[in-house]
């Protein structure tokens, strides 16, 4: 018998309810935490937007080392493996989108990074590939999920293009079948065994709250006092 969808009849003429998937359970969780984060945006004003940029350049900076790490971890799954290293590399030098942003804008980003960045790359990088690679997935699904509202951000705020290439970035290489969110999903149905489904959805529970908290902890919190005197682009 063919799989049955929610609520279709087989042949038989049963009524045929199916389980949800992995990936069901990841689509609503990623849309559950996006859903404060998308309110939020629909409030910001550009003071928030730039620590928003300012907590993503530090996240992003040396995620390429990470996810290299985590590839000299799974060497006894060359194909994992080989998926950290191309992701890292992907991800490589993306925070310099962000401080280019924040400079266009007339702000630098903190001096140091928040609790929030610090406490959620020590809680990442101690986890098994299974867990980080659903930690990965998860935050992948929301950045896709969450286009919409970035891009009504920054037309309500008035962002130029060279306000904007990080979000920018992201939202093109999240998008589509070859977007980051669809290849670590396949990446997840390729490599991962049986016994590995738990730890890959406890990662992307547990990560995918981490990450929602720093990015609602961001656009809560305005970066008035690291504004450059140059500054004269984009009022708040």
């Amino acid at each position: 018998m063919d799989q049955a969808t929610p609520g279709c009849r087989t042949q038989d003429g049963t009524t045929v309810q199916q389980v949800p998937t992995v990936f069901d359970v990841l689509d609503e969780l990623a849309a559950d935490i996006n859903h404060n984060i998308q309110a939020l945006l629909a409030i910001v004003t550009v003071p928030h937007y730039a620590n928003l940029l300012s907590v993503l350049s530090w996240f992003m900076d040396g995620n390429d080392v990470r996810h290299l790490v985590e590839a000299n971890r799974t060497s006894n799954v060359p194909g994992l493996r080989e998926a950290f290293r191309v992701h890292g590399q992907e991800e490589s030098g993306h925070y310099k989108y962000a401080l280019r942003d924040l400079a266009a804008l007339g702000f630098v980003r903190t001096p140091t990074p928040p609790d929030e960045v610090t406490r959620l790359h020590w809680l990442v990088d101690g986890w098994d590939a299974p867990r980080k690679l659903g930690y990965s997935a998860v935050v992948e699904t929301m950045a896709a999920g969450l286009r919409e509202a970035f891009l009504a951000m920054k037309a309500r705020l008035d962002l130029r293009d060279e306000h904007f290439s990080c979000l920018a970035l992201h939202l093109e290489v999240d998008a589509g079948p070859t977007g980051h969110g669809v290849t670590q999903r396949r990446v997840a149905q390729q490599y991962l065994t049986t016994g590995q489904w738990v730890a890959f959805l406890d990662g992307a529970l547990h990560g995918g709250r981490a990450w929602g908290e720093m990015f609602c902890m961001a656009l809560r919190t305005p970066l008035y006092v690291s504004r450059t005197a140059s500054s004269a682009a984009v009022s708040p």
